[in-house]
């Protein structure tokens, strides 16, 4: 982590990625992959919940 940000903006960086992953992720097609639906679209449904998972579940202070 970059110690020259304040808690202020970190906050505020992290309400504007959430805002945009919302509005990214409202469409199904999101989640297509290079032959529509079928193939990495679970892979890449899979991997934005993992990262949601992680950041959740990640106790303050702790490394990733």
């Amino acid at each position: 982590m970059n110690q020259n940000h304040t808690p202020q903006g970190l906050a505020h960086a992290a309400a504007d990625t959430i805002r945009e992953l919302n509005l990214v992720t409202q469409s199904v097609s999101a989640f297509h992959g290079e032959h529509g639906f079928r193939g990495a679209a679970l892979a890449n449904l899979s991997g934005t919940v993992q990262g949601l998972t992680v950041m959740s579940q990640q106790p303050p202070g702790a490394s990733p």
